[in-house]
C-alpha cells in the first residue's frame, strides 16, 4: 500500500463519497505523513522531535505517525528519551515496509 493510497484512511468496500473524500483529505495528510515517514528514515524520534523536526504542529504530526504505525511503516524502537515535558517517551523508528513505502 502507498502513502498515497485513498484506501489508508478508507476500506475497499466503502461507497464512493468515501473514496472521494478520502482522496481529498489525501491531499494534505499524504504528503505531511511521508514527511515524517522520511524523517523517520533518518533517524529515530519522539513525538516531539518529529513535531519539531517537520515544524509541523504536535497534534498534526502524532496522528500521521499513528497511521504510519496502522500501517506497519512505523514501529516502536523499543527506546525511550525525555520529552519535553520531562516524561519518557517512545523513540519511533521506520520498518522495512516503511523504506519500501518511500522507494514507491
Amino acid at each position: 500500500m502507498k502513502l498515497d493510497d485513498p484506501h489508508t484512511l478508507t476500506r475497499r468496500d466503502h461507497g464512493d463519497t468515501s473514496h472521494e473524500a478520502a482522496q481529498l483529505v489525501l491531499i494534505k495528510t499524504g504528503t505531511k505523513r511521508r514527511a515524517v515517514l522520511e524523517e523517520l528514515a533518518s533517524w529515530p524520534c519522539t513525538d516531539d522531535e518529529l513535531a519539531n523536526l517537520t515544524a509541523m504542529p504536535a497534534n498534526t504530526a502524532r496522528p500521521r505517525r499513528v497511521e504510519l504505525v496502522r500501517l506497519g511503516y512505523v514501529e516502536d524502537s523499543g527506546k525511550r528519551r525525555l520529552s519535553s515535558w520531562g516524561t519518557r517517551a517512545i523513540v519511533w523508528a521506520i520498518t522495512d515496509k516503511g523504506r519500501e513505502a518511500l522507494r514507491a
